[in-house]
């Protein structure tokens, strides 16, 4: 009989082991203000991760979020993703912040996570 964890088990081999980048997941530890008003973000030491760009895994049509627009990138992250809406992302030398995030789920439990990614400047 199939459950959960042998779903999540064939998701991690056929998916994130053949098809999966690796990226570097930062976390916000704290913010504070500098003299001018601006945010001044303090962030945790950087966790590596393996991601799957999304338009890997579906045709261009479909784009979970809506349209991509430039410098955007859909991921698909383990179930166990330590990825937040508040996370900084590198990846591919390139950093991005997280702007969306959905769960994919199957019987009470959660067999992958989905992000929008925005490039950071």
């Amino acid at each position: 009989m199939v459950n959960l964890t042998n779903i999540r088990n064939k998701i991690g081999v056929k998916i994130f082991d053949n098809l999966g980048n690796t990226c570097t997941v930062y976390s916000l530890s704290s913010s504070s203000y500098d003299k001018w008003g601006d945010i001044s973000p303090t962030w945790n030491a950087g966790v590596s991760e393996t991601v799957v760009p999304y338009n890997i895994l579906t045709p261009k049509s479909f784009e979970q979020f809506g349209e991509l627009k430039v410098g955007e990138l859909d991921i698909i992250a383990k179930y166990t993703s330590a990825i937040t809406l508040t996370s900084s992302i590198v990846m591919n030398n390139k950093n991005y912040r997280v702007v969306d995030s959905e769960s994919f789920d199957l019987a009470g439990g959660t067999l992958a996570k989905m992000f929008r990614l925005a490039e950071s400047i």
